[in-house]
């Protein structure tokens, strides 16, 4: 385990694809095994055969494979994810439809743009969210976590409720 958090499986930041993490994994495993042989090693009633380390490498690999597997292809991103509300549909809003690279858009996913009376739409109409309704009830309706503030003029028809 502490060799894996050292190749940084567990970290927030890890863009890698199957492969690179694959390769993590491996090496993880590996100095892991090398870790445990040194310690098993060294107690002289509990010597592994050559045989029994390769074959512990060899399940800890498959296992974390099979593992690694499994949990990519059912947990989806996006329910990891902040789900976003942004106030305003102008060019303000209009920049955060500009966010094109994954890596931009890391963390958050947005659900939609509510604009207000006075601006100029930027925001295409089907990523609008129209509602006669305040902004509060339209976030508590879509299980929204945060709100953007994204107006263009924001002394002009800002929702207070």
């Amino acid at each position: 385990m502490v060799a894996a958090i050292a190749m940084g499986l567990f970290s927030r930041r890890l863009r890698d694809q199957t492969a690179g993490i694959m390769l993590r994994i491996g090496v993880s495993v590996l100095a892991g095994a090398i870790v445990g042989g040194l310690l098993l090693y060294a107690s002289p009633n509990h010597r592994p055969a050559l045989t029994e380390v390769f074959g512990f490498i060899g399940m800890g690999l498959f296992s974390l494979t099979i593992v690694h597997i499994a949990v990519r292809g059912l947990i989806d991103e996006d329910i990891l994810k902040r789900r976003v509300l942004v106030s305003g549909a102008g060019n303000n809003a209009g920049r955060i439809l500009g966010l094109r690279r994954r890596n931009d858009q890391r963390g958050f996913k947005v659900v939609g743009f509510v604009p207000s009376g006075n601006e100029d739409r930027v925001v295409p109409a089907d990523r609008l969210i129209i509602r006669d309704i305040p902004v509060s009830e339209i976030a508590d309706d879509l299980e929204i976590d945060e709100i953007v503030m994204a107006m263009d003029d924001r002394r002009q028809q800002f929702p207070l409720n």
